[in-house]
């Protein structure tokens, strides 16, 4: 809107002209005053800017930097966790194998030492049922005599084979009267064993305790001696040395003789 001009209002004086002015000055001058203040707060957020601006930013770049550490520390004691909880997860299972170790070969003692402990008391079993077995009253067996082991020609005769076991006791420097016979079916495979009967019993105990000179006998090295049991005998005897042959098994480094 452009001002008036005198033209505009010709009937107002100099002096009026004047007083209008003045009034409108006083209208506009809240709005300069306004305006001014305006452009101090402008000022005033500029000046802060620049001096603040700089620091606010150092600070966040620094806060971000912090959050950096803090994250990275935070994955270092994770990381510290999980070692600590693997060494003693291994320090445990050193320790469990440890102790399984030691109660294998502590166990393994134990058995061994029982197994040896209990050995004197299975042969003494053994020999016990041996030497209780009580021979078959159907006849006496006391004088005689078994021989194995000695070989059997196609046409053997009775004189043949009363010879060969004159020749086995001359051997073992003993001459008794004997009387011999092979037991047991006649195969191709297989050499029977021969029954002696002696005069006495003592004789049969002399035999025995000789018949390990035998194998130093290259023609007799095969040929061994032994009472003439009855089955009930013979079947205790294989347990007894089926017990034997068990706990040599079990204790290797011990010796246990039949």
């Amino acid at each position: 809107v452009s001002s008036p001009t005198a033209a505009q209002y010709p009937k107002l004086t100099q002096p009026e002209l004047c007083e209008m002015f003045e009034e409108a000055c006083r209208a506009v001058y809240p709005f300069i005053r306004d305006t001014e203040e305006l452009r101090d707060v402008e000022d005033i957020e500029n000046e802060f800017r620049i001096r603040y601006g700089r620091e606010v930013e150092e600070a966040h770049k620094e806060s971000v930097s912090l959050l950096r550490k803090t994250v990275e520390l935070q994955d270092k004691v994770v990381a510290l966790q999980e070692q600590l909880i693997s060494l003693q997860s291994q320090q445990l299972n050193k320790v469990t194998d440890t102790v399984q170790r030691d109660l294998r070969s502590f166990s393994a003692v134990v058995s061994q030492n029982f197994r040896s402990a209990m050995a004197p008391k299975k042969i003494q079993t053994a020999v016990s049922k041996v030497v209780d077995t009580k021979p078959s009253n159907d006849c006496d067996r006391s004088r005689n005599l078994m021989v194995f082991g000695l070989q059997e020609s196609v046409e053997e005769s009775a004189a043949d084979l009363k010879d060969s076991i004159s020749e086995i006791f001359t051997n073992l420097d003993e001459k008794p009267l004997v009387t011999a016979k092979r037991v047991g079916l006649k195969t191709v495979c297989k050499v029977r064993p021969i029954m002696v009967t002696l005069e006495s019993r003592s004789m049969v105990l002399a035999l025995l305790k000789k018949a390990k000179q035998l194998r130093n006998l290259e023609k007799f090295s095969r040929v061994y001696l032994s009472r003439d049991l009855s089955p009930e005998e013979r079947r205790e005897r294989r347990s007894f040395y089926r017990t034997v042959n068990e706990l040599q098994k079990e204790n290797p480094r011990e010796k246990f003789s039949g």
